[in-house]
């Protein structure tokens, strides 16, 4: 007799969206982007914009989750900024370090495209753990969140060639913006490590996750090693 499979836990985070930018094309696009990820099946709250009191309106929403019973350890602060909305990189950069500042314990990530984020050099790289374009396929949406609620980081590789480019033709040498370009990266993980990984989190032995995903042993110590080389456990 086959006993029933138990749900995949759900450990998905939630998001807190905030808009860089406050004019109208602006604000429609991130409510198109909340549309968006909630089709995804995320939870999240947004758009605010940049004017809003960033550290009061973290308060705000960690009260909201908590009479909802959501861990506030599981917000991701998302900053979003939209293309064409005219916000300058040192602009930018101003909502980066505020965002830093007001939400110092949770990880943060931009949407942003390549060019947009070409001026930020380190500053980029110090006050977020992730970016990549809004408009990136779903699976590395999703790829992207996990990692950074793992307190991993990720940089899409568009975003990674432009900050390389911006950095050597600025003040600091390609060795030095090599480097911090590639060691706070974390290659995305597929759906099937992802569903692994939660399984592993829950304290499953390989033998009960290949029962529960109806695939061998082999395979799911394979996929194990995959995710310690990615997460460097």
């Amino acid at each position: 007799m086959n006993n029933p499979r138990r749900p995949l836990p759900r450990t998905q985070p939630f998001i807190q969206l905030t808009c860089l930018a406050d004019d109208d094309n602006s604000t429609q696009s991130a409510r198109d982007l909340v549309a968006r990820l909630r089709l995804l099946g995320l939870a999240c709250q947004g758009p605010t914009d940049a004017r809003t009191d960033l550290a009061s309106g973290n308060a705000h929403t960690c009260a909201n989750l908590a009479t909802q019973g959501v861990p506030t350890e599981q917000t991701i602060c998302v900053l979003y900024w939209p293309q064409g909305a005219g916000i300058t990189p040192e602009t930018a950069a101003q909502h980066l370090s505020a965002a830093a500042v007001a939400v110092p314990d949770r990880p943060r990530m931009l949407l942003a495209e390549a060019e947009q984020v070409q001026g930020l050099g380190l500053t980029l790289l110090s006050q977020v753990d992730a970016c990549l374009s809004a408009a990136a396929p779903a699976r590395e949406l999703l790829s992207a969140l996990q990692i950074v609620q793992l307190r991993g980081c990720y940089f899409a590789p568009e975003i990674k060639r432009s900050l390389l480019g911006s950095l050597t033709q600025g003040d600091f040498p390609a060795k030095s913006a090599d480097e911090k370009l590639s060691l706070p990266t974390t290659p995305a993980m597929t759906p099937r490590e992802q569903q692994i990984w939660l399984l592993v989190e829950e304290g499953l032995t390989s033998r009960a996750i290949a029962e529960q995903l109806d695939i061998s042993v082999r395979t799911v110590d394979a996929h194990r090693r995959s995710l310690r080389q990615k997460m460097s456990v």
